[in-house]
């Protein structure tokens, strides 16, 4: 079996492909249900975060999006207070509606286009509460930057929708519900799931019609107190019709025990989750630090330590870019300067990874800035998992 696989990575033939699915020919049945479980989470992992670049999958979108489900929650499951899963003929069956786009007034909406939009009016949001020269002139470049449809295109249609327009404040807000579904494993049991309660745009879209017939809570969340914050969380969660992920009590929190050590399989799906259980619980105490940051209170996780001072720390300068290109090198905020290495190098091992799965080109790392592609690293890792001698596997 080994050097099946090994073959086709030499080869460049795909190990798994969304143009066969199920291979049992390949490297035998469990091989290609393993197969069948990555092409399903990629799959949906694809439509929920950029549907523009969805690869079609031969069978349905619905039952590849059922399938990541169920095995997601198979993962969560190993958590304290998730809801245990209840097999697979019920877990792979819960999703319910076509899995489809999102298009108003000709701009697609993606989940990546409410964090482009997001992130982008959090750069205002930091030039307007500077009088810095320097703030001003990136100030001047952000709202360049949101004529653009990648940055812009989900605020301009959230400023569409409402008539009289919306406010940054408003749309961050309207973000981070659309982009916090309520999933079956951290909820109440449920029997059915709908893509449009489990697609971010979808739930975007719902949220902004409500505000736009609402137009006050424009005002409510301007005076920035965090009661006010709550209030309108829970206002749009209950009646615009959008699940939300309600928040959780600290007791049931379980970082500190990795269910990965002993699922090796979903070892990356623990990660999401850990973390997410971690921000649930922290929004619910405050959400504006979350969704309204200042750029001197900006909050980040560290697994490094177990103590709360060592898992919410202070990151004065995280509202720098962690790195830019420009024609005579690589610049990188001072904040990520010692970690950019790293951050790189993970970047590169991912993505080569799935060129190896999926047959793409191993070589091609036009994604890395010129300085910082990984020549030694890849001949390393040809060597070593490319080579005749196969004992690390």
């Amino acid at each position: 079996m080994r050097d099946q696989i090994v073959a086709r990575f030499r080869a460049g033939h795909p190990v798994w492909s969304f143009e066969f699915g199920y291979d049992p020919s390949v490297a035998g049945a469990e091989f290609a249900l393993m197969g069948q479980f990555w092409l399903d989470l990629r799959f949906t992992y694809q439509a929920i975060f950029d549907f523009e670049k969805l690869s079609e999958v031969r069978w349905h979108a619905a039952d590849a999006v059922g399938s990541a489900i169920s095995d997601a929650w198979r993962a969560a499951e190993s958590f304290t207070g998730m809801t245990m899963h209840p097999g697979n003929e019920i877990a792979d069956g819960l999703l319910r509606g076509r899995v489809r786009p999102i298009v108003v007034n000709g701009h697609h909406l993606t989940t990546r286009s409410l964090w482009e939009s997001a992130s982008t009016l959090d750069e205002l949001r930091s030039g307007c509460d500077s009088d810095d020269d320097n703030f001003a002139e990136l100030s001047q470049l952000v709202r360049y930057k949101l004529d653009e449809p990648v940055y812009g295109g989900a605020w301009k249609v959230a400023n569409q929708l409402c008539r009289a327009g919306t406010t940054p404040e408003m749309f961050l807000v309207a973000v981070h519900i659309a982009t916090n579904p309520a999933l079956p494993f951290w909820s109440s049991p449920v029997t059915r799931l709908d893509w449009d309660d489990l697609y971010p745009p979808s739930r975007f879209l719902r949220i902004y019609e409500f505000i736009a017939r609402n137009m006050y809570l424009h005002d409510i969340v301007g005076r920035g107190q965090e009661d006010d914050l709550s209030q309108v969380l829970k206002l749009l969660s209950s009646q615009a019709g959008v699940p939300y992920a309600d928040p959780i009590g600290y007791s049931e929190l379980d970082l500190d025990s990795h269910p990965a050590a002993s699922q090796h399989l979903v070892g990356d799906l623990n990660t999401v989750i850990r973390k997410s259980l971690y921000l649930r619980h922290h929004w619910s105490e405050s959400p504006s630090r979350f969704i309204l940051p200042n750029t001197s209170q900006v909050y980040t996780m560290d697994d490094g330590g177990k103590d709360e001072i060592d898992r919410l720390r202070l990151v004065s300068s995280a509202a720098e870019p962690p790195l830019m290109q420009f024609a005579d090198g690589l610049w990188s905020g001072p904040f990520f300067k010692d970690r950019l290495s790293a951050f790189l190098l993970n970047a590169w091992a991912r993505n080569t990874l799935d060129a190896l799965i999926t047959g793409g080109d191993l070589e091609d790392q036009s994604y890395l800035p010129a300085q910082a592609r990984q020549d030694e690293a890849f001949e390393r890792f040809r060597q070593r998992y490319l080579a005749d001698n196969m004992a690390v596997w």
